[in-house]
């Protein structure tokens, strides 16, 4: 079964069964990141978060999911429970539905990475702010100076009175 195995003896441990390990592998083929030919998926040394998230994201832009928005559906559609998380199982089938095909370790990787809490499963803020990676330097700079245009007194704090401020409704 290409199901996720839950369970909690000395805090969360996530385990993908053999069968998800073995159609995970024989999905990704020739795409291993091994040099050795005798190496399989499930023995392999887990790729970098970095990587893996770089995987991920890389397949979300190929969909077309980069937005919030997007990124919402996603997570909507892969919450077949309907509860507002994702299990580790719907969190497994999410990646292999969107084609991130990962070994065992590497699961686990994303896994404990994107499940911030340890809860064992992954709610929707967790999810976007895993995927959402660093502001590049011209990114955070035109936060900064938009930031910096409603900090009129220069506080560090936008309020209700700096936003007063900088908007009028008689230029709109």
């Amino acid at each position: 079964s290409d199901a996720i195995n839950e369970s909690s003896t000395s805090g969360q441990r996530r385990d993908v069964s053999a069968a998800a390990t073995s159609a995970a592998a024989s999905k990704a083929g020739a795409s291993s990141s091994s040099s050795s030919s005798t190496s399989t998926a499930a023995t392999a040394a887990p790729l970098s978060v970095r990587v893996l998230l770089d995987r991920v994201r890389m397949v979300l832009k190929q969909r077309g999911t980069t937005g919030i928005a997007e990124l919402g559906r996603a997570f909507r559609i892969a919450d077949d429970s309907g509860d507002r998380v994702l299990s580790l199982s719907e969190f497994f089938k999410m990646l292999r539905d969107f084609g991130v095909h990962v070994s065992r370790d590497e699961f686990e990787t994303l896994a404990e990475y994107f499940d911030r809490d340890a809860s064992g499963s992954v709610d929707y803020q967790e999810f976007l702010v895993a995927l959402r990676g660093d502001l590049n330097g011209t990114r955070l700079g035109a936060v900064r100076d938009a930031f910096s245009l409603f900090d009129r007194p220069g506080d560090g704090v936008v309020n209700i009175d700096d936003l007063r401020d900088s908007f009028s409704a008689k230029r709109h």
